[in-house]
């Protein structure tokens, strides 16, 4: 912070710098952890897109060992216990809820698609 020399009053900022340090996984919607848990819903939604295909009908279609792939990737940035069976069904429900949003946004764009182009014709 810039001292402006008057009183005595001087503050540090203190960063701490996180690259590369494992994240822990907020386990409920708590307002404390709005950050934390917008940021784990990005990286979510990140592996859903890059990884899944449209062609996979629901969630529950998608092999398991996607799934676990896509967990495993999470895992390099988030503390993951992969045996904790609560945790997963957390994180299998966003996963889930994801998946339902890309894919209705995938589709609505295909079906917008077609329609401007049904219109320039």
């Amino acid at each position: 912070m810039v001292d402006s020399g008057k009183g005595s009053h001087k503050r540090k900022i203190v960063l701490r710098v996180e690259r590369y340090q494992r994240k822990q996984v907020p386990y409920f919607e708590d307002k404390s952890m709005d950050d934390a848990y917008a940021e784990l819903r990005f990286d979510i939604g990140g592996l859903v897109q890059r990884e899944c295909s449209a062609e996979f009908e629901s969630w529950k279609k998608v092999p398991e060992e996607l799934k676990k792939s896509m967990l495993g990737e999470l895992s390099v940035h988030w503390d993951v216990d992969e045996t904790n069976e609560k945790l997963w069904k957390y994180l299998d429900d966003l996963f889930k809820k994801h998946f339902r949003q890309w894919k209705f946004d995938v589709l609505r764009d295909a079906k917008q698609g077609v329609a401007a182009l049904e219109e320039d014709d």
